[in-house]
């Protein structure tokens, strides 16, 4: 968390399948959130709010919310569900 990461969400992260807790929130990351994100099965924690996150977020990972429950921070401070704005 606010640790100044820039640029997009590595869709790798997604291969992390034992990561119990993803934790980037308060930074600076821009685009669309990873549909990989969705196959982080051992995620107690999903923290992504406070970036500069857009577009819609996948299924796959909006399934995550029901078993992380209280520690799914995602919307506050990002523009999901709104189109990313076009590359310069």
């Amino acid at each position: 968390s606010g640790r100044s990461f820039t640029g997009t969400i590595p869709t790798e992260y997604g291969l992390l399948t034992a990561l119990s807790v993803l934790d980037l929130s308060q930074n600076s990351l821009t685009s669309s959130v990873p549909t990989e994100l969705g196959h982080l099965d051992a995620v107690t924690s999903f923290w992504i709010d406070s970036n500069l996150l857009c577009a819609a977020l996948p299924t796959q990972v909006q399934a995550l919310s029901a078993r992380v429950g209280p520690n799914w921070k995602v919307t506050a401070g990002n523009s999901l569900g709104t189109p990313c704005p076009s590359p310069p």
